[in-house]
């Protein structure tokens, strides 16, 4: 890879993974909320004292009257959440894949030059063992 795609990619992760921890905390919460939002509207009006907290009762109180929040469930969101992070994985593992086969494959490509390198090495030990072979039997000791 060249130098400015890993800049690139590095200035990326440093925004993807600040907007992925945002994003899971503001779901987290939001999940939270709706989870405990029967609860919120079972609150006795003892507990709230000034009028800020009326209205905030209040909120809760009306957002519970609706379909989707008396039919929450927990379970089934916490599925879907966790089968979109096993798909995000997948992507990441399969993009990951076809860097290294692209790194490979450049690899190969350099390899030729290398191979007939190492080629010609081997084939220089071969003349010089028989040089030295017929050096010792042709000298007389």
């Amino acid at each position: 890879m060249r130098f400015e795609t890993l800049l690139n990619l590095r200035f990326n992760m440093i925004i993807f993974i600040p907007l992925i921890v945002v994003s899971l905390s503001f779901i987290g919460i939001i999940a939270f909320t709706a989870y405990k939002l029967p609860y919120l509207r079972e609150l006795p009006d003892i507990y709230v004292k000034k009028e800020k907290f009326k209205k905030v009762l209040a909120f809760f109180k009306k957002a519970g009257e609706f379909k989707i929040f008396k039919d929450f469930s927990f379970e089934s969101f916490l599925q879907k959440s966790i089968l979109k992070l096993k798909i995000l994985s997948l992507k990441t593992e399969n993009r990951t894949a076809s860097w290294l086969q692209k790194l490979r494959e450049k690899k190969e490509k350099g390899k030729p030059e290398a191979k007939k390198k190492q080629d010609n090495y081997w084939k220089g030990v071969k003349t010089y063992k028989k040089k030295r072979k017929e050096a010792k039997t042709s000298s007389p000791r």
